[in-house]
């Protein structure tokens, strides 16, 4: 079985200020510098974590690994 994530596209990610400062939802190339992925991680920098009860480790690097490779929509 293989694991699908869809994610909705956006027309453009938009820098967002959910004190974490003006970070981008999703910083293609770069998942570090990602909203998304920070609150993805089990005490994530800033804000409270997606969802509260968590994400398997495996689908948060499917996510991770999304961000990597440029956040395409395909």
């Amino acid at each position: 079985v293989q694991n699908v994530i869809r994610l909705c596209p956006q027309p453009k990610f938009q820098p967002v200020n959910v004190s974490c400062g003006m970070r981008s939802y999703v910083s293609a190339g770069d998942p570090s510098a990602s909203v998304l992925i920070d609150k993805l991680a089990e005490v994530p920098s800033c804000g409270g974590r997606m969802p509260p009860s968590g994400l398997s480790a495996e689908t948060v690097a499917v996510i991770t690994h999304w961000g990597m490779d440029g956040a395409r929509n395909d």
